[in-house]
């Protein structure tokens, strides 16, 4: 968060992310004053017109633990942990937005007709120059994982290659597995999600997903 201190020697230990997204997301709602789920339309979502994610937990697909049908997944007192649905099409939307910090956002501004969801669009807009901020500062390297050369940044992973940067993150919640990454000197993005998994996840599809980033982004360096 822009403005905030920092410690003077912050820790080479990678935290355990899910819960520090969750307790992000709670100190974020407790200064701002609305639910995370609100924030999170006004500040992100609308913005970046990603119309198919929210944290209703409705019209979600089933998810799987070892095979068998589970009921979504919640954690109330930490929503930022686990209690965002989204489609790949709005997920390719968010990665986009990384590749290209400065113009994230810039539909929100367009002419507006007085139609009620043109004036959506037209608030939307006023959050882009924040949003823009962010995105730019999310993927810059706060830590060096203690036994490799990757670094960290706001939750996502970074790992360099030749004339390229990869920066990554994967995820699950019992039922669901997601990854999502980018490159944003080759500019390309994957995301791969699926309604299974298992105590770690689903690995097979996270290194795939993986590989075929690395794949495309050094085609495309």
């Amino acid at each position: 968060m822009p403005g905030a201190p920092r410690p003077d020697a912050p820790s080479r230990r990678s935290p355990a992310r899910g819960a520090a997204g969750g307790g992000t997301g709670a100190l974020t709602r407790a200064v701002h004053a609305p639910s995370f789920a609100t924030l999170l339309a006004e500040r992100v979502l609308e913005p970046l017109g990603m119309k198919r994610t929210d944290c209703t937990g409705q019209d979600q697909a089933t998810g799987h633990w070892y095979g068998r049908p589970r009921e979504p997944f919640a954690l109330p007192g930490m929503p930022a942990a686990g209690a965002v649905r989204s489609s790949a099409r709005d997920m390719l939307a968010y990665l986009a937005a990384h590749l290209d910090p400065a113009r994230a956002g810039c539909a929100s501004g367009a002419r507006t007709t007085g139609h009620p969801d043109d004036r959506v669009r037209e608030q939307a807009g006023g959050h882009a120059p924040a949003l823009r901020q962010a995105l730019a500062q999310v993927s810059r390297p706060l830590l060096r994982h203690p036994r490799s050369a990757d670094q960290l940044g706001l939750v996502w992973n970074i790992r360099q290659r030749p004339g390229h940067r990869l920066v990554f993150h994967a995820g699950a919640t019992p039922g669901f597995t997601a990854f999502a990454g980018f490159s944003p000197e080759a500019r390309v993005a994957v995301v791969a999600l699926a309604n299974a998994a298992g105590a770690g996840g689903c690995p097979a599809l996270v290194q795939h997903a993986y590989l075929t980033l690395r794949e495309l982004a050094d085609r495309a360096a």
